[in-house]
């Protein structure tokens, strides 16, 4: 019985750990907090602080330390709280990083895109810089040159 008050006491302090931590550094207020571990009742579990703290600490260097652009991700999608680094963050922030986006806009609203509407924009962007370079590096009908030995074949 004792062991169970003491890992109930331990979650209760981890748990009070993770929100002081986002109270902290992302200038989070207490409901803030409160909105993502209710969102994710998984991170009161989440036995390293440290661990979590390093995610929010790189979420918020990838954005330029702009505490505001983390922050607005952060509560649009905790759940990158939870899942690795290599999982949650960076195959989305490549995909961005690939099309040379850099707006903090554009990226928090990337971010927050389903799995299925992300795909969608990175096809989307990818077929028109596509059609983009066929337009300009393909010659147009005016400018195909032909010699009279080609006509009269």
């Amino acid at each position: 019985k004792q062991r169970k008050v003491d890992v109930q006491k331990n979650l209760h302090n981890a748990s009070r750990s993770k929100m002081t931590y986002l109270e902290e550094v992302l200038d989070m207020n207490e409901t803030e907090v409160r909105t993502i571990l209710s969102t994710m009742p998984g991170l009161k579990y989440v036995r390293s602080n440290k661990m979590f703290e390093r995610k929010v600490t790189y979420f918020n260097a990838e954005l330029q330390n702009v505490t505001s652009a983390t922050k607005a991700i952060l509560m649009g999608r905790p759940s990158l709280l939870q899942c690795s680094i290599k999982q949650g963050w960076e195959p989305r922030m490549q995909q961005i990083r690939a099309v040379g986006t850099d707006d903090l806009q554009q990226v928090i609203a990337l971010f927050l895109m389903s799995d299925n509407e992300f795909q969608a924009w990175t096809l989307k962007k990818k077929y028109t810089e596509t059609i983009d370079f066929l337009r300009t590096s393909t010659p147009t009908p005016s400018s195909v040159q032909f010699s009279e030995d080609d006509l009269d074949s």
